[in-house]
């Protein structure tokens, strides 16, 4: 369900996620928005990014290496 526009880049959302989590980077999905955006689910997700919770999203937001925190 990421839309499939392109960036002035020339790539797509799904692609730039693709190639940051390629990269090392991780992507933690707010289950929150996923439900206001009309219902996504795990399914919905590109291949290595996660759902929020308080095990996954309080650990990433105090680790010493984060240096950068999208919301």
């Amino acid at each position: 369900r990421i839309p499939e526009k392109k960036h002035a880049n020339g790539k797509s959302m799904k692609q730039m996620l693709n190639a940051f989590i390629e990269a090392g980077g991780k992507v933690i999905v707010c289950p929150m928005c996923m439900k206001n955006v009309g219902g996504m689910t795990k399914a919905d997700l590109v291949p290595g990014a996660v759902v929020g919770a308080a095990d996954v999203t309080w650990p990433a937001l105090f680790a010493d290496d984060t240096t950068v925190l999208s919301y």
